[in-house]
């Protein structure tokens, strides 16, 4: 789990969406040299779902699904409470997936990079209406992407 910050670095992992926007590529290979990630996610959602911002800011989720995402899969999510940062962030990365206007919020997008490419991009939309079944969703489809498609 890699939170994406807006206004500060962050406090030990993550990185300030200015990095994240100029280095996404860089930033993706580095990871897959340094064994730190097989594939990669970007979760998509609104500013208005607090839901789903709870489960990512509940250290004991994070926790949970950082162990699960290990060293197999990096899991981007944007950590703001600005409504435009949240807006550009889904429009911009949306676009760099081939995505944009073709998904409903929220969502997953997983992908593997093969040099500066982006390869096998899989979506998978987050329906759970509430905190609690969402982290089991999240959860339940990150678990199956990385046995199906990475196989830990």
């Amino acid at each position: 789990m890699v939170p994406i910050f807006y206004g500060t670095d962050g406090e030990g992992i993550g990185h300030n969406i200015s990095e994240f926007h100029d280095r996404f590529n860089q930033l993706c290979r580095e990871y897959l040299e340094a064994g730190r990630a097989k594939a990669f996610a970007l979760i998509f959602y609104h500013f208005s779902n607090i839901e789903l911002q709870q489960i990512l800011e509940n250290r004991g989720a994070f926790a949970q699904l950082d162990r699960l995402s290990g060293k197999q899969l990096s899991v981007f999510f944007l950590n703001s409470e600005s409504e435009p940062v949240t807006e550009y962030f889904n429009s911009h990365f949306q676009s760099k997936l081939g995505i944009a206007g073709e998904v409903s919020l929220p969502c997953v997008a997983f992908f593997k990079m093969v040099g500066d490419e982006r390869k096998g991009l899989r979506i998978r939309p987050l329906n759970s209406p509430n905190t609690m079944h969402g982290f089991h969703e999240l959860y339940s489809i990150l678990d199956a992407y990385i046995r199906t498609e990475i196989g830990s």
